[in-house]
């Protein structure tokens, strides 16, 4: 196997780790946002505050999950710029898809956004009901503030991190961390 056919074959099996990384992406999202649903409804039948707590114990999770695919993504694209792309001609989606999105021509993704919105509606939408079946007494009002914020905190960290994974400088520090692994890679190796 030539160099050129080893490279597009390890272009190919990244593309397909990335292809991997969406499908779970979605998978996860699809059987949360259910599962929340449902938690969500059988909330409203029982009447009962704290089932509508419950859904952090999926979205939490599964946004942090989200979150490291989407890591991972970027990870891999940014490897397939600086090692394969350079070495094999036709080969430059990842770059043209890079800079577009570094001369603001490609608008911000609205997977990425859509997916953090829905969660955090999601989230929103449960607290507000936790809220309105909770008993009025004091303790249980002071706790349920102090949880409501610690969820709204933890959900808005998790989603601005899955929004980051896209952003220009995030991509520009893994496209340094590779670049100088390949000038380490290309030095002398001393015995």
């Amino acid at each position: 196997m030539s160099e050129c056919e080893g490279l597009i074959t390890e272009y190919e099996m990244l593309q397909a780790e990335i292809a991997s990384n969406s499908t779970s992406v979605a998978n996860v999202f699809t059987v949360s946002a259910t599962a929340t649903a449902a938690l969500i409804g059988y909330g409203l039948q029982s009447e009962n505050w704290l089932v509508f707590l419950s859904p952090f114990a999926l979205l939490l999770p599964s946004l942090w999950f989200v979150s490291s695919q989407l890591e991972s993504t970027t990870r891999i694209a940014t490897y397939i710029r600086t090692f394969i792309e350079p070495e094999v001609e036709g080969l430059a989606w990842e770059n043209r898809l890079a800079t577009l999105r570094c001369r603001q021509l490609h608008p911000e993704s609205r997977y990425t956004v859509s997916i953090t919105g829905i969660y955090g509606a999601s989230g929103l939408v449960s607290l507000i009901l936790a809220w309105s079946f909770a008993p009025s007494d004091m303790t249980t009002r002071i706790v349920l503030a102090a949880v409501s914020t610690s969820l709204l905190v933890l959900t808005f960290v998790l989603s601005m991190k899955c929004r980051a994974c896209l952003l220009p400088e995030t991509m520009t520090g893994y496209l340094k961390s590779w670049e100088r692994l390949r000038e380490l890679e290309r030095e002398p190796q001393e015995n």
